[in-house]
């Protein structure tokens, strides 16, 4: 405010409303009101003690209400996009991996945690905000398969072990759409196997729920070799000595071992 006249050029000024002025006895106050306010001053000539009367107006427009309707949510980073939603409409989005429409990509924002802003501005230049967390978790490393191969045909593996995370819970698979589960666990024990080698897919999931690309592995099964053909021409006399016993191996390589017939 300016004042003029009077018989001095020295004034007191006194703001009637002073609780959202930084200083009520000057005459040029920064006023931050939170709703609109009428503000009274009164200008006293400090000589004569005349004083006069003027009423301001200050309008005050407020920031608009806006809320993110989307909860807090976590991810994996091979997830897909997701759409997120806030009241009023027509405000901007922006953020880590966030397009300004509202289109949230865990890929594009990266692992860890985000704050995703919606911002409604309406004239005159009053803005209202509110933020969202984003959680991104990373995918877990493909884990590796301990396996022995080779097996015998209908035999028994004793188990089967992946290296894995800490808390990482492996899934074994018998194919590669992941829809049939043979066992979660490990290691994954006494698994019987068939007459040929076969394959076997299995995932890692992390704590956080994510899951790995499927590694296989492949179960080489051997054939049992055919019977050996037998030498000799039972039977022999009681307590007399067979001079020897000869069996002709079914393949070459295959060794032969005797076992006495009470204790196979």
């Amino acid at each position: 405010a300016t004042s003029t006249g009077g018989n001095s050029p020295t004034y007191s000024f006194d703001w009637t409303i002073g609780t959202s002025l930084n200083d009520s006895t000057i005459s040029n106050p920064i006023a931050t009101p939170a709703t609109s306010t009428i503000y009274t001053l009164i200008v006293t000539d400090t000589i004569g003690h005349c004083a006069d009367t003027a009423a301001f107006t200050v309008g005050v427009v407020p920031n608009p209400d806006v809320q993110i309707s989307t909860p807090t949510d976590s991810f994996c980073l091979d997830d897909n996009f997701m759409v997120l939603s806030a009241t009023p409409d027509s405000g901007i989005w922006s953020g880590p991996g966030t397009t300004i429409n509202g289109i949230f990509s865990p890929a594009l924002a990266g692992t860890g945690s985000h704050d995703i802003i919606y911002s409604l501005t309406i004239p005159p230049s009053c803005t209202g905000k509110d933020t969202l967390i984003l959680y991104v978790f990373p995918n877990p490393p493909v884990p590796t398969v301990v396996a022995y191969n080779p097996y015998c045909a209908f035999s028994t593996i004793d188990s089967l072990y992946a290296i894995t995370i800490p808390g990482g819970i492996i899934t074994w698979y018998n194919d590669i759409s992941l829809t049939d589960t043979l066992y979660t666990g490990n290691p994954w024990y006494n698994i019987p196997v068939g007459a040929d080698s076969f394959d076997i897919w299995v995932t890692q999931t992390s704590p956080a729920g994510c899951v790995d690309s499927n590694a296989k592995i492949t179960i080489e099964v051997y054939q049992n070799p055919p019977p050996p053909a037998s030498d000799f021409n039972p039977p022999y006399c009681a307590f007399s000595t067979i001079d020897s016993l000869y069996a002709i191996p079914s393949g070459p390589g295959n060794v032969i071992t005797w076992i006495l017939a009470d204790t196979f």
